[in-house]
């Protein structure tokens, strides 16, 4: 094959491929609007846009997925931490309805809340609201210190150098029941008039942090 033939040759394939058909889209080929390519042309902007929408839809899949999941630990964490709150309250209005006050029941009174407290370390507090996560500290914080008070005054109750006093530290006892028993209160009401998820919206006199 000669270099003329070649020229030739390659002539008529640049030919054949200007002149390959074009199809429009919007319209026809004399307004200024419309989009018109050849079909491999469409061909690859098919592809473009199909490998575009996939990756849009992978993302949007996973988002969603978060999504699921942020609420589904939500949930948990809301009903550990009502579960927790609720029980608290019970154990509170029990307190109250004792008539008897002596070391042993005490020791027994103390046994229900040390089983109590161990509870609010399950709760994930950065799924729950401020309110709640306050609440459930308030309530945490009260039960450990009412707790410390019982094993207190247990041991002054089995002294024979303080029997003297023991109508003092009964009615001293009686005070932090009934002090534990309306903090606890309080703070399950609160729990119970407000969203537990952190997602919700947050009023400006909501506490900042626990303590």
């Amino acid at each position: 094959m000669d270099q003329i033939q070649l020229i030739d040759r390659i002539a008529a394939a640049v030919k054949a491929a200007l002149s390959s058909p074009e199809y429009c889209f919007l319209g026809d080929r004399d307004s200024w609007w419309t989009i018109c390519m050849t079909r491999s042309e469409w061909a690859s902007w098919a592809q473009v846009i199909g490998t575009v929408l996939a990756i849009v839809a992978s993302a949007a899949a996973v988002r969603w997925q978060q999504a699921l999941e942020q609420g589904r630990r939500e949930k948990s964490a809301a009903a550990r931490a009502l579960a927790f709150a609720e029980r608290a309250e019970q154990f509170g209005r029990l307190l109250l309805s004792f008539e008897g006050m002596d070391a042993g029941i005490l020791r027994l009174r103390q046994r229900v809340i040390n089983e109590l407290i161990p509870e609010a370390s399950s709760i994930q507090f950065e799924y729950l609201s401020p309110k709640w996560a306050y609440a459930v500290h308030k309530i945490r914080l009260a039960s450990v210190e009412l707790s410390q008070v019982m094993q207190e005054r247990e041991t002054v109750f089995t002294l024979p150098e303080h029997r003297g006093n023991i109508d003092v530290y009964i009615r001293f006892t009686r005070g932090d029941f009934k002090t534990y028993a309306n903090l606890v209160t309080t703070q399950f009401e609160i729990m119970r008039s407000t969203p537990s998820s952190p997602r919700a919206k947050v009023d400006s006199d909501s506490p900042q942090k626990a303590g």
